[in-house]
């Protein structure tokens, strides 16, 4: 989760703003895209990342915020 959460922060910073199904698509495997989606879900918990869509049934997107992100706030167990 923690790379995969670093690596969509990356993307971001890079981007501005990107569909998450483009994201989670360019997954090679079910358990990878799964802990894409568990990393972006984290993201947004973390206020780090915000997740917006324009209309009803429109495509969700992904933003970076303005809050500071370390690779130290990624942990590797959780409860």
């Amino acid at each position: 989760v923690g790379e995969k959460m670093l690596e969509l922060v990356e993307r971001l910073e890079r981007s501005g703003t990107i569909p998450l199904l483009e994201f989670w698509g360019q997954m090679r495997h079910r358990a990878e895209a799964v802990t894409a989606f568990l990393a972006t879900l984290e993201l947004i918990r973390l206020g780090v990342v915000r997740a917006f869509q324009a209309a009803p049934f429109a495509e969700i997107h992904a933003t970076r915020t303005e809050r500071v992100f370390s690779p130290d706030q990624v942990r590797d167990t959780y409860r």
